[in-house]
């Protein structure tokens, strides 16, 4: 992952096995980035964005990404990152808890 830069998908049109794929490489690079959280939160923030930007409605990554930038100590940067998602979320009738305090602490998202 730490060769990885720019959009993620960006121009490239899903077909079957190519979604499979793409669910696949996604799923590889989230587990990698949870895994690198404590040592090398910036790393795992990084991801987190490529992750959220390939998909953003995922509430997966947005758990990620939030969970690094509080790790990191980037907080205003969290709550502007929140902020907008809530609001790009609530478009799709998503309604996440007003502070993302309360969003990583509860269940929504979560990995099983």
């Amino acid at each position: 992952p730490g060769v990885w830069r720019g959009p993620v998908w960006q121009g490239v049109e899903l077909t079957e096995g190519l979604g499979e794929t793409r669910s696949m490489l996604n799923a590889a690079l989230m587990a990698r980035a949870w895994a690198l959280l404590e040592d090398r939160p910036g790393e795992t923030e990084r991801l987190g964005r490529i992750l959220l930007e390939s998909d953003p409605y995922d509430l997966t990554s947005l758990r990620l990404l939030l969970t690094a930038m509080r790790t990191g100590g980037h907080h205003t940067t969290l709550n502007r990152t929140y902020s907008r998602a809530r609001e790009r979320l609530r478009e799709v009738g998503e309604d996440l808890p007003d502070i993302w305090s309360a969003f990583l602490a509860g269940s929504v998202g979560v990995l099983d």
